[in-house]
């Protein structure tokens, strides 16, 4: 609910929603830039096993969490190229996506990269030109193949020791100890952030991790209930995005916000399938950006309806 007014109070004004795009371009281009250079510079402190980390003292210290970041903001990018009409302004944002898409490889996330390839793809989907939409998917298959070695040797390192049976990967345990414990605590949960606490309690030395997963986290947290009130956002978020895009008039701000907003939900889905971020402040700045933009095309078709409803 709280939400739905802080919404309401957004989206008489257009610039409300171009700031809060705004906001997502610059901090992950900044994230980017920051994260660059330290490579190109040979700041390995921020490298640990090889991995990019995110900066220190922040909240995105975690490379896993730094990448999603990163991953959330290459739509914006994406979709920005395409709306910006000024020859500089597209060249900033080609530049921006170059930084981005070098730090998530330099972060060596998998989930990141899966997520990355997700969101790009339903990007490819939303343009409308059919010889841009299939550049887009070549490119970056070419991109991944050529830069994304790290980390795609990474993943096959991995396979080869789950199948020699040397390493188990300690997200799957977790995720097996998460759905038992969601047969104990299906209506109420654990509480926030007892997961830990509560493998050890029934399920002890199977695994000392955190669920890794953000479905499983909510749901076993706060109860099954809570679980799919977690998807149902998703779900939401993209009627929504469906009714923008067939009310809006092309080639808008709103249309832009809507379509970037959305491909970067799903690719935070994706990357959270592998990570506990259900403290994760993006999440919600795009849940909040997209049904902006809901609200403020309902108010451009029917102005007459939202100032009753204001008066009322």
């Amino acid at each position: 609910m709280l939400l739905y007014f802080v919404c309401l109070g957004l989206v008489l004004d257009e610039k409300a929603i171009k700031y809060l795009c705004l906001v997502f371009i610059v901090s992950g281009v900044y994230y980017a830039y920051d994260g660059n250079m330290a490579y190109f510079t040979g700041d390995w402190s921020r490298f640990e096993q090889g991995r990019l980390g995110g900066p220190a003292k922040g909240a995105y210290g975690d490379n896993n969490k730094f990448a999603v970041l990163l991953v959330i903001t290459f739509p914006f990018l994406l979709f920005g190229f395409f709306f910006c009409k000024n020859v500089v302004l597209k060249t900033l944002t080609v530049v921006g996506m170059m930084l981005v898409i070098h730090c998530i490889f330099l972060t060596g996330s998998r989930g990141a990269l899966l997520a990355l390839g997700s969101s790009v793809f339903i990007c490819s989907r939303s343009i409308k030109s059919r010889f841009f939409s299939y550049a887009i998917v070549v490119a970056f298959i070419a991109v991944v193949i050529l830069q994304a070695q790290g980390t795609l040797n990474r993943g096959k390192e991995v396979v080869r020791n789950n199948e020699a049976e040397e390493v188990m990967n300690p997200r799957i345990k977790s995720w097996t100890v998460g759905m038992k414990l969601m047969t104990h605590y299906p209506i109420l949960g654990t509480g926030l952030y007892r997961f830990r606490e509560a493998s050890f309690f029934h399920y002890p030395g199977e695994t000392p991790h955190v669920a890794h997963n953000t479905l499983i986290t909510f749901t076993v947290s706060s109860g099954i209930v809570c679980g799919f009130l977690y998807l149902y956002l998703f779900y939401r978020s993209y009627k929504m995005r469906q009714e923008v895009i067939r009310k809006a008039k092309p080639d808008t701000l709103i249309v832009y916000a809507a379509n970037s907003s959305f491909a970067a939900l799903i690719g935070f889905f994706v990357g959270a399938i592998f990570l506990d971020m259900m403290i994760f402040e993006p999440f919600y700045y795009l849940i909040m950006l997209l049904t902006a933009t809901y609200f403020l095309q309902n108010h451009i078709n029917n102005p007459d309806n939202v100032t009753e409803n204001k008066k009322g």
